[in-house]
């Protein structure tokens, strides 16, 4: 058996289909990375390509800055650099992203926010004074799947027999169909 072809037979037998819109959505207005920000209040949200950045309303430390990432994504955040940081500017890059470390750093921002992110990645940000919040893959892009299902309705109104599901779990935490 190969872990694939089982969650696509459990799909088939389901009647189920998938959506799997993941780096052309990271792309977009709805993405993870600006369905975080907003939910974690930054306001002049602006996108260069998978990066997106903001500002704060004022200015917060790195330690109020993680008790907002961990109450808005319902996750536990890693925080690497000082957590007294003050912290205006800040910058995120969901999923598997790390390396957009260096982008946010030259866009001015003090921190910056990713689901994966390397040693020496972290190793580099921090010595240019960039703090990394670094939340995992899973929930750097799960408020993205709620903004989906409402802009897929909204931009299919003619699908009113379509239900949606959204997934709430990681798929490797025994989440799958099978």
């Amino acid at each position: 058996h190969e872990p694939e072809t089982d969650l696509l037979s459990a799909l088939i037998r389901r009647d189920l289909n998938v959506i799997a819109a993941h780096t052309n959505w990271d792309q977009t207005v709805y993405s993870g990375s600006a369905s975080v920000a907003q939910d974690l209040g930054i306001i002049n949200l602006r996108q260069a390509g998978y990066l997106f950045t903001g500002e704060f309303p004022e200015a917060l430390s790195a330690a109020d800055v993680l008790r907002r990432i961990n109450t808005a994504i319902h996750a536990p955040a890693r925080v690497y650099g000082p957590m007294d940081r003050a912290i205006t500017t800040m910058s995120f890059g969901g999923g598997a992203y790390g390396e957009g470390y260096l982008q946010a750093f030259e866009s001015g921002a003090q921190a910056y926010l990713t689901g994966e992110i390397r040693h020496h990645e972290i190793i580099d940000a921090v010595a240019r004074g960039l703090t990394v919040f670094d939340v995992g893959h899973y929930a750097s892009e799960a408020p993205m799947i709620p903004r989906l299902i409402s802009y897929l309705k909204s931009a299919l109104p003619d699908a009113r027999d379509v239900t949606y599901y959204c997934s709430t779990q990681p798929p490797f935490d025994g989440a799958l169909l099978v």
